[in-house]
């Protein structure tokens, strides 16, 4: 009889100890910090822009706003998904709040065009804010207001407020594209015309911090090759090296990134 009780007793204590971990485990693992979605052109510059916003745990890349599940890039940028480029924000409400993410985001964009942001055009370029919950939305139509009121821009704000829906996360040759292909990321930013567009919009110093487009958390990335030559199926440009390319036209398609399966 004692002999079963002590049996008994192990046991037991064997099963709280599996429980116990199993509890711990499970909360190591699960995703820290909450989520902010955010529509604003390309989602090469929106992912390096917040990448540097101190409490940004991670970004990626993806699709938002459409009615076709797991889009491919090719998809989404053909106009036939209805999705917008987007970036999906994590981020630690302890050390940045979701108003302060806003005001990172309205002065990353052009909020005054509709389809189109800087060189891109078409609604795969649009910019937009996806609420992910009631709060988000009080406090994005909040931010919305006081901009209004206090933009340096006679231009009306058409940036939308939405709720956000499934988020299809983007091929993985483009996350961390501005990491991976520093040269050819710079070329096309600096062509595309959006920190100058930024600039004029919201003045020098107001935009100065989205610059520093190569400061990142994501270790793991550096060192990693550049792009070399490759060509565009969809605009028939052979992308050369930087310093040889032409500025791009508005809305011509990027240059494919390195790892595409077009290239292959």
């Amino acid at each position: 009889m004692r002999a079963t009780l002590a049996l008994a007793r192990v046991l037991a204590l064997a099963a709280g100890w599996v429980l116990a971990t199993t509890i711990v485990q499970a909360a190591e693992v699960a995703p820290k910090g909450e989520l902010a979605v955010f529509a604003g052109g390309c989602f090469w510059c929106v992912e390096a822009d917040f990448d540097k916003v101190p409490g940004v745990l991670s970004t990626v890349s993806g699709y938002t706003g459409g009615t076709v599940a797991n889009p491919s890039y090719e998809q989404v940028s053909g106009k036939h998904t209805g999705h917008a480029e987007a970036v999906q924000i994590r981020f630690d409400p302890a050390k940045v709040s979701y108003e302060q993410l806003l005001a990172v985001y309205w002065k990353s964009i052009d909020p005054t065009t509709t389809d189109r942001q800087f060189c891109d055009v078409g609604s795969p370029y649009r910019t937009a804010i996806f609420a992910t919950d009631d709060g988000q939305l009080q406090a994005a139509r909040a931010s919305l207001a006081a901009l209004q009121k206090s933009k340096p821009f006679k231009a009306a704000i058409v940036t939308p407020i939405e709720r956000a829906g499934p988020f299809y996360r983007a091929e993985d040759y483009h996350q961390d594209y501005y990491l991976k292909n520093p040269v050819r990321y710079k070329y096309y930013r600096l062509s595309c015309g959006r920190d100058n567009r930024l600039a004029e919009l919201w003045g020098r110093r107001d935009t100065e911090p989205l610059r520093g487009h190569l400061i990142k958390r994501k270790s793991s990335a550096r060192g990693r090759g550049q792009t070399r030559a490759h060509h565009s199926p969809k605009d028939g440009i052979h992308a050369r090296h930087p310093s040889r390319q032409r500025r791009p036209a508005a809305g011509r398609v990027r240059p494919l990134p390195r790892g595409h399966p077009a290239q292959a």
